[in-house]
This record gives C-alpha cells, sequence and structure tokens, in this order.
C-alpha cells in the first residue's frame, strides 16, 4: 500500500493525466481488496507477520517485474503499439 499511497506523488505521473487518474482509482480501489481481511484476522488473533520466505517471494516478483517482464513488454518491438486508451470509447463498457 506503500507503493500505492507514493506513486502518485511521482512527478512522471502528476505529468500524465491518464496515468495520475488510473493510480488515483488504484489508490481509492486497492483497501478494498484486503483491509476486510486484515481485520478479520486481527479480530481473530491470526495475523501474522511476514515469514521471510513470504518477504523473499515477494521480493523476487516485484524485482522480476521491474526489471526484466515489464521491460520486456515495452521493449518488444514486435508488439503493436496502442493508438488510444481503452476507456476513451464508453461503448466499450455500456
Amino acid at each position: 500500500m506503500a507503493q500505492v499511497e507514493a506513486l502518485p506523488r511521482n512527478p512522471h505521473i502528476v505529468a500524465d493525466k491518464a496515468m495520475k487518474r488510473f493510480f488515483e482509482v488504484v489508490e481509492r480501489d486497492e483497501p478494498s481488496h484486503w483491509k476486510r481481511y486484515d481485520a478479520w484476522l486481527r479480530a481473530h488473533g491470526r495475523r501474522l507477520k511476514p515469514t521471510w520466505r513470504e518477504r523473499w517471494s515477494d521480493s523476487w516478483i516485484h524485482k522480476s517485474l521491474i526489471l526484466a517482464k515489464l521491460p520486456a513488454v515495452f521493449l518488444n518491438r514486435g508488439n503493436p503499439r496502442p493508438t488510444a486508451w481503452p476507456d476513451e470509447d464508453a461503448t466499450v463498457y455500456a
């Protein structure tokens, strides 16, 4: 959640209107995915600190995404460039 709170303040995100809007939605929506479960676990005494394996797994996933997988998507010249943002056509979601 700390990353979700920090990203909307990033100058690159602030400069891009669409990215800023995207991260505002993520910031508003993200807690609903985990907060209720966290409260339930705390109420039932089952909230545990993450193990070293969980921390290692999170680190590995994050680093592989940032350092390999996402750059591969954006740097692959075979991928077609989008011509418009998916939400520009409101009829898609109607």
